[in-house]
């Protein structure tokens, strides 16, 4: 029922989700509807930034997305894992029903 996942898809026009040769995540989204070929998938995206907000984060992605490492994530059945190049963390698990996300900020940074 659940799908906490990061959305990399955007940029890339690829109608869901994760595609692992991107570089920049642009969302964490708890549900992914395949195969439609609508590029918001109706989700809501929740993006944790340092930056201040002053465009949309939903018609400027590039403005928002958090460059990313391959060497800094971890994924398994139920469970994701990312440091950010500027150092925010994103920590998202889910059960069948239920999903809880950590996002955590780098010291002395201005959290959103």
């Amino acid at each position: 029922m659940l799908a906490w996942s990061p959305d990399t898809t955007h940029a890339n026009r690829i109608s869901s989700g994760y595609w692992y040769p991107a570089q920049s995540i642009e969302g964490f989204s708890l549900t992914h509807f395949s195969g439609r070929g609508v590029v918001c998938l109706k989700d809501i995206p929740f993006m944790p930034t340092i930056r201040s907000v002053t465009a949309s984060p939903g018609t400027n992605f590039s403005q928002f997305a958090l460059a990313f490492s391959h060497r800094n994530e971890q994924a398994s059945p139920g469970y994701y894992c990312v440091r950010a190049d500027n150092g925010i963390e994103a920590e998202l698990t889910v059960s069948t029903r239920a999903g809880i996300a950590q996002f955590r900020f780098p010291a002395k940074s201005t959290a959103r």
